[in-house]
């Protein structure tokens, strides 16, 4: 019985130890649900490049699950959806808003420079259409797409 207790708190002891390590290592906790709700951000990554343009590549989330920003040139919103741990869709495919089925409505506009400009607002709404799961630490967001990431920093709130 001596033993057996001994053993726990040799096993309890260890747990705890890992765990302090885990921590000291900056293994900060991944946010989870929606704490995305109310949140603005500002692109300071693409694919770890810095943004070309002179407008802030914006994306805020509001109630409902609805979202809305500046690609750099035009201004986009809709909807997304959130499901389980950290996954996120949003489906920019379709020129019209759908609300059923998650589509990101865009405004138009050409913006001539900075050269590259419109190629960049492309490549970033697609990876953000593409992009299936996000993380949080501290006030860095990361919106995946496999290996492609989008860090924004938060702002505002």
């Amino acid at each position: 019985m001596v033993q057996r207790i001994k053993l726990s708190i040799k096993v309890l002891l260890l747990s705890s130890v890992a765990g302090l390590l885990l921590t000291a290592c900056g293994s900060e906790p991944v946010q989870e649900g929606n704490t995305l709700d109310g949140t603005s951000w500002e692109l300071v990554s693409f694919n770890r490049n810095k943004p070309l343009g002179h407008r802030p590549i914006t994306l805020k989330f509001q109630s409902g699950f609805k979202v809305s920003g500046n690609a750099g040139c035009n201004r986009y919103s809709g909807l997304i959806s959130l499901k389980g741990s950290n996954r996120i869709n949003m489906d920019l495919s379709q020129k019209e808003f759908d609300e059923d089925k998650n589509r990101i409505l865009t405004t138009k506009m050409y913006c001539p420079s900075p050269s590259g400009l419109m190629d960049q607002e492309q490549s970033y709404l697609e990876q953000l259409a593409n992009s299936r799961h996000y993380s949080i630490v501290g006030d860095t967001l990361k919106i995946k797409d496999g290996a492609d990431a989008l860090v924004y920093k938060r702002v505002g709130n």
